[in-house]
């Protein structure tokens, strides 16, 4: 054991995204096993399972701009601006060579 702090960095996750547009939106829905609704896409959303099923909205919602994006639970869908805070190009990860 060394003394003191070490630096250290967490590993990143890997997900799939795909950004929605009006063009791609059967292909997304495709994707996420949703359906088009208009603009938008609906698609099962993700259980919280500490809230009974009954009180939680069964479906999520995503619009041009938005970002649904691939988990090991399921899809989410985040805003656009959130999305471009909180990810980065799996090719830009922490030891990669770029």
């Amino acid at each position: 054991m060394t003394e003191g702090p070490q630096e250290v960095y967490r590993i990143p996750q890997v997900f799939e995204a795909w950004r929605v547009t009006e063009d791609d939106l059967p292909n997304i829905a495709r994707w996420c096993k949703g359906k088009v609704k208009g603009y938008s896409i609906t698609f099962p959303r993700i259980r919280d399972k500490s809230k009974p099923l009954d009180s939680q909205e069964r479906n999520s919602y995503a619009v041009c701009g938005d970002v649904i994006v691939k988990s090991s639970k399921g899809f989410t869908v985040l805003k656009g601006e959130t999305f471009e805070r909180e990810f980065r190009p799996a090719t830009s990860r922490v030891g990669t060579a770029n």
